[in-house]
């Protein structure tokens, strides 16, 4: 059967050749970085902790990282969702004697992010080959690039929140099933609770019945019954979550209120004298770290051998904690300065950052184990959003398209040198 000549045209137009390329490099390279850094499993074993009855991880503790030490028991501080998602897949492959690795979730959350971020830009009506580099630009050029690599536990939160972000964002622009959110937004409360703040995008949405006229084929009338019906439908699920998460936290530490972050061996230790978990003073230390960044320029000497010859290495980066600037590894970003502010949804979209961002800068630390403030990822979907009304026409322009694939080679140059 002949393939049309519009759709040749189109496979063999270099900016689908370069991407579509580029999509299945990082793809491979994402598994291979995935299956090899098989540590920090830290929710399989509370997966295995469930089966066993226990709150408590039953697995013998060989690195001290994270965890809250309670009555002689460690106990995994971070919300249980993934670890509850991993246990159908625990269960299994125990009774075939097969080990069980977070990777198992973490790849298939970051494929779902990248198929939603590509629905999205369709749905803008971007081409399919910009779509392609707009996916690329969330996944591979921004902070989100060292999440698709490794399934670290705390990027496996990370993972599974910007998918569910993602997913919930598509339904806004898809069906705007209320409730469907609702339980989205109860999900994200279970796996990192500051994200769920992206909850006052979709509350203004329904106040303000956002109808932008990007977007005419989700416009649709809202009366004030309506209205308060919709905002009853996307709460309610996180008020039946709150009391599950309240008697999780009851059960392990003797406190409604204690969900371990305060107990960890990384916050509760004597070099850190706040003791407090988010604090105003955080934030000058925390900005800089976010934004002010550098990577490390490591300068190597010529070295002469014993044969007589001399040797030497190329200048290299190095990326020390913690971490480096926001814009270092996610500059496509810079774009958002060039959206189209006077639209109502690009202001809503804003909202969230402004909650969000500051939150954040006041918690006691960046992060750690990161190339970029994988934190930022808590509102990134909502800034990835406006930065789709940054291009006239929904057309990328070549520039953006060529810093987001250097972007992409540049952090994984990085990653690779770092892990």
């Amino acid at each position: 059967m002949d393939i049309p000549k519009s759709i040749k045209k189109t496979l063999w137009n270099p900016d689908a050749v370069i991407i579509m390329t580029m999509t299945l490099l990082f793809g491979i390279l994402a598994f291979f970085y995935n299956t090899k850094h098989t540590y920090n499993e830290q929710f399989v074993w509370l997966a295995e902790s469930f089966l066993k009855g226990q709150l408590y991880l039953a697995e013998p503790i060989k690195r001290f990282i994270d965890l809250a030490l309670v009555d002689g028991k460690f106990f995994w501080h971070l919300p249980p969702l993934p670890a509850i998602l991993l246990v159908p897949f625990v269960w299994f492959w125990k009774i075939l004697h097969v080990p069980i690795y977070q990777w198992y979730l973490n790849i298939p959350f970051s494929v779902g992010v990248f198929v939603l971020c590509f629905k999205i830009a369709k749905r803008f009506a971007f081409s399919w080959t910009d779509a392609l580099y707009l996916a690329n630009a969330f996944l591979f050029a921004s902070v989100y690039h060292q999440i698709a690599f490794l399934s670290w536990s705390w990027y496996l939160s990370q993972s599974l929140t910007a998918f569910l972000m993602f997913l919930a964002l598509y339904e806004f622009f898809t069906r705007k099933r209320w409730g469907l959110i609702g339980i989205i937004f109860a999900a994200l409360l279970m796996t990192r609770p500051t994200a769920v703040l992206g909850i006052i995008f979709f509350l203004a949405g329904i106040i303000f019945n956002t109808i932008d006229e990007e977007l005419p084929h989700i416009a649709h009338h809202m009366t004030h019954h309506s209205k308060l019906r919709s905002i009853i439908q996307l709460i309610l699920p996180c008020f039946f979550t709150i009391p599950l998460l309240l008697a999780y936290n009851q059960a392990r530490f003797g406190s409604y209120w204690e969900s371990g972050y305060a107990l960890t061996n990384n916050f509760a230790n004597p070099a850190n004298t706040s003791y407090q978990l988010f604090s105003l003073s955080n934030i000058p230390t925390n900005f800089s770290a976010y934004f002010l960044s550098a990577p490390k320029m490591i300068l190597e000497k010529l070295k002469q051998g014993v044969d007589g010859i001399s040797s030497f290495r190329l200048p290299r980066l190095k990326v020390e904690h913690p971490g480096v600037s926001f814009f270092v590894v996610s500059p496509i970003f810079l774009w958002l300065l060039r959206a189209q502010w006077r639209k109502r949804l690009v202001r809503l979209a804003l909202l969230p950052i402004l909650i969000l961002l500051p939150t954040l800068l006041a918690f006691w630390g960046p992060g750690w184990n990161q190339i970029g403030p994988r934190y930022t990822l808590d509102f990134l979907p909502f800034a990835w959003v406006i930065l789709l009304f940054a291009f006239p026409q929904q057309k990328l322009s070549k520039s953006a398209k060529i810093l987001i694939v250097l972007s992409s080679y540049f952090n994984f140059f990085l990653l690779a040198t770092t892990y």
